[in-house]
């Protein structure tokens, strides 16, 4: 399986390429929440090394959503063009998202019985209420 959108499609979705050009370390928090890791950790390191942490949150993400691929090109999206990288990320990010609020779950309505004494005939009223 491959990315929901192509590396030099980053302008596709005009908010996520501006919000990754002009905030990358906030971006890359968001992704490694995404993918499990410290956001803050991640958001405060990426102003030293972004490339890096591009090239290993990358790997990290292709892992989850079982992206083809390999630490090569993850390293060359990550040192060449990163900021298309995050904004790659960013939209499988949302894309997976949107894919389980699709996801249809049903439930059958549980009832609570609550028991109430009535004070003047002293005898339990039942009331079922849906949760």
């Amino acid at each position: 399986m491959g990315w929901s959108q192509g590396l030099c499609n980053c302008c596709g979705n005009c908010c996520n390429c501006l919000f990754v050009y002009f905030c990358p370390c906030w971006a890359l928090g968001k992704i490694a929440n995404h993918v499990e890791d410290s956001c803050c950790l991640c958001s405060l390191l990426a102003l030293f090394a972004l490339p890096c942490l591009v090239c290993l949150e990358r790997g990290k993400m292709r892992a989850k959503h079982s992206i083809d691929g390999g630490i090569c090109g993850d390293a060359c999206v990550g040192f060449c063009c990163p900021c298309c990288g995050l904004a790659q990320m960013m939209h499988q990010m949302e894309t997976h998202a949107m894919a389980i609020d699709d996801k249809v779950i049903t439930s059958q309505p549980k009832s609570i019985r609550i028991a109430e004494t009535d004070e003047e005939s002293d005898t339990d009223v039942v009331c079922k209420q849906p949760c």
